[in-house]
């Protein structure tokens, strides 16, 4: 009899929009929430995870282009930092959506006084 083979499984995105992400880290993170930065020097992964409506959880520097961690980063740190360079920044945002305001069907930012500094 043939073998029956599975259908590919998509990749979990976290609900998160594909644009500005330079790669997803699965191996870091199953759940898709877990993402290496594209061209967001000067910004943190506060304001990277609040732009798509959800708080961030934990910020990393990473080997450039690579899933691979160098150091534990704040959530508000920038990727400006001396020394290094773009598609460094790599930003776990929380799964959950932030709430919404009262009315409002379109997600918002999270407000950036709610976000929780380590």
């Amino acid at each position: 009899s043939p073998q029956i083979i599975p259908p590919p499984q998509p990749t979990p995105t976290c609900g998160l929009p594909t644009d500005d992400i330079f790669k997803w880290c699965p191996e870091l993170d199953p759940t898709g929430c877990t993402v290496l930065t594209m061209g967001w020097s000067g910004r943190s992964c506060s304001e990277f995870c609040g732009a798509r409506g959800k708080r961030c959880a934990g910020a990393w520097q990473a080997v450039r282009g690579q899933c691979v961690t160098v150091a534990k980063w704040t959530c508000s740190q920038t990727e400006t930092a001396e020394g290094s360079t773009t598609d460094q920044l790599l930003c776990q945002c929380e799964e959950t959506d932030c709430e919404l305001g009262p009315g409002r069907v379109e997600y918002i930012a999270c407000p950036y006084e709610s976000i929780l500094m380590e």
